[in-house]
């Protein structure tokens, strides 16, 4: 989940779309397990940095109190980083 998040928020959703991923990261957010919640937020937050409010969409099937606490951070989260677009070597040119 950790790399998942890093690669969305470095390279964006089209080298990496959310619709393959989703399924698991809902799984991931309905886990009973605390870290795996976290991870899966924090993959929703990467998404929020390219998609904006759009990734609420995504978060249907969570239940309204991590829905409600991701939406939180997620202004929180889009202040902190402005400069998150980095290119690959064909994306440059």
């Amino acid at each position: 989940m950790g790399l998942l998040a890093s690669l969305i928020q470095a390279y964006g959703i089209k080298k990496f779309p959310p619709a393959k991923f989703n399924a698991l990261i809902e799984n991931a957010a309905n886990n009973t397990v605390p870290a795996m919640r976290t991870e899966a937020i924090n993959c929703y937050k990467s998404m929020y940095l390219w998609l904006g409010e759009a990734v609420e969409t995504l978060m249907q099937n969570l239940k309204p109190a991590q829905k409600e606490a991701a939406v939180k951070e997620f202004a929180e989260f889009k202040d902190k980083n402005q400069n998150h677009k980095r290119y690959t070597r064909s994306e440059q040119a």
